[in-house]
């Protein structure tokens, strides 16, 4: 599977950028890469089918890379 890397999916920007990348191509998978976690957006974009994973923005790209 491939991802999408975000800078701040979830954000209000970020997440709408989410929103429109998973509709566009549902066979990917949006990496986020945020400093603080909205919970009520992250709730929105998962209740509405997005495929996203988020991770704090201290992760190394190597662990990011590494994900499946």
């Amino acid at each position: 599977m491939k991802n999408i890397l975000v800078t701040g999916g979830a954000g209000f920007i970020g997440s709408c950028f989410v929103r429109r990348m998973t509709n566009k191509y549902p066979e990917f998978n949006v990496v986020a890469i945020d400093s603080c976690i909205k919970r009520n957006i992250l709730r929105l974009l998962a209740g509405e089918g997005c495929k996203i994973t988020v991770v704090p923005a201290t992760t190394s790209a190597e662990d990011i890379l590494a994900m499946k």
